[in-house]
């Protein structure tokens, strides 16, 4: 029987936010909360497969306050294709929505650095095609939904 890797998968419904590796969040955590700001205990990062709902949203906005930057924007994109490439999936339809921050991040540089790591996999050889599907934020205002498409 075949299984994991061997297998040629589809992925049409990957969150961003919702793939990154828990490795990766952990290193941004002691990066940037080098005073032990952040009990990673409470995230359950090491057995992240039996996650409540309520951990996964404390944990999305553990990842918010991470993901601040076109750098760690870009990072998590390019290890999260990687991973699903890794996985066995030829083809990924990668979900995100566009975020700014105060620190100087906007919408349109959040934008540009996920397509460019997509761009970059879809070139590479690692196997994987991917696809990028922009998602509003049902909160927000309609001119905001507009601004995203």
């Amino acid at each position: 029987m075949l299984v994991g890797p061997q297998i040629k998968k589809v992925e049409l419904h990957a969150h961003l936010n919702g793939s990154i590796r828990d490795s990766t969040i952990a290193r941004l955590v002691k990066e940037k909360f080098p005073n032990d700001e952040v009990d990673l205990s409470v995230y359950n990062l090491s057995i992240s497969d039996t996650r409540s709902l309520k951990e996964c949203f404390d944990m999305f906005r553990l990842i918010h306050t991470l993901t601040t930057d076109t750098a760690t924007i870009s990072q998590i994109t390019r290890e999260v294709i990687e991973d699903f490439a890794a996985d066995g999936v030829v083809y990924l339809e990668l979900r995100t929505t566009p975020r700014e921050h105060a620190s100087g991040m906007t919408k349109h540089a959040y934008v540009e650095a996920v397509v460019s790591e997509v761009e970059r996999a879809n070139a590479s050889d690692l196997g994987i095609h991917c696809r990028v599907l922009l998602s509003i934020d049902r909160r927000q205002t309609i001119d905001v939904a507009f601004e995203t498409v």
